[in-house]
């Protein structure tokens, strides 16, 4: 039975999830990590996928998505409150894996992670913060957020770049350079699973392969026929299959 709760996250944050875990023992457990459109219930999906694959599942929702007063704003214009911002959402959803230990009974090194878009991107900083993730799967992310908002050719970098000038954006992504993929997943001794989508324009195949051989034989990547929003039945079938492979009974 699927329920909502709330948890301590970092800092004292109330933070709201939702919570499952199946019938018999778990195998393991599953951090489910929204995209920046979304919440909690975003990747019910693949929640309801891990749930009857027998893992334990817990969804919270991050800063920006959060019920008032415990929501937190997005500044880019505000360097310090940038930072602030972004690693509040990556000590929540590290804490999210510690509560899910707890709440399904978990022995050491059980948990995955399943992030889409910025959710994938910050997986590696948060598998830093939580030792017991093991596994994590990163769906249409960019792999260095530092890079991409002050010099890609896209229209959601350009807008940004418009609204704040060139250098404030450099200043804001470039003061959390350290949480990028890139950054962080080579320092874990995780395996990764990174899909991709061939239509998607927030990325190349060029910059996820040269990124993907930095990491050599901790990550897989698998490209599909998608773009940015990834709700390619066949890849989530992919992944599940790969995380069952990672925590067998």
């Amino acid at each position: 039975m699927v329920r909502e709760i709330t948890f301590e996250g970092a800092n004292g944050a109330v933070v709201d999830a939702l919570f499952a875990q199946p019938e018999g023992p778990p195998r393991g457990g599953i951090v489910l990590m929204h995209p920046a459109t979304g919440d909690k219930r975003s990747m019910r999906d693949d929640f309801d996928a891990a749930l009857a694959g027998g893992f334990g599942c817990i969804a919270p929702s991050a800063p920006w998505a959060r019920p008032e007063p415990h929501r937190m704003e997005r500044t880019p214009g505000d360097v310090e409150a940038h930072g602030r911002f972004f690693r509040q959402t990556v000590a929540d959803y590290a804490a999210a894996g510690h509560e899910l230990t707890r709440r399904a009974d978990l022995g050491p090194r059980k948990i995955a992670l399943i992030g889409r878009n910025v959710g994938g991107a910050l997986a590696g900083a948060v598998a830093l913060q939580n030792a017991d993730v093991v596994a994590g799967v990163g769906l249409a992310c960019l792999t260095q957020m530092s890079q991409f908002w002050p010099t890609a050719d896209h229209p959601a970098a350009r807008r940004q770049r418009d609204a704040l000038g060139v250098e404030a954006v450099k200043a804001a992504w470039g003061g959390i350079a350290d949480l990028d993929f890139i950054a962080t997943a080579p320092q874990t001794d995780c395996q990764w699973l990174l899909q991709m989508g061939r239509q998607d324009d927030w990325t190349s195949e060029k910059e996820i392969e040269t990124h993907a051989r930095v990491l050599r034989s901790q990550a897989t990547v698998q490209w599909f026929d998608d773009g940015h929003a990834f709700l390619a039945p066949e890849a989530r079938a992919a992944r599940h299959r790969w995380l069952l492979e990672r925590f067998p009974i």
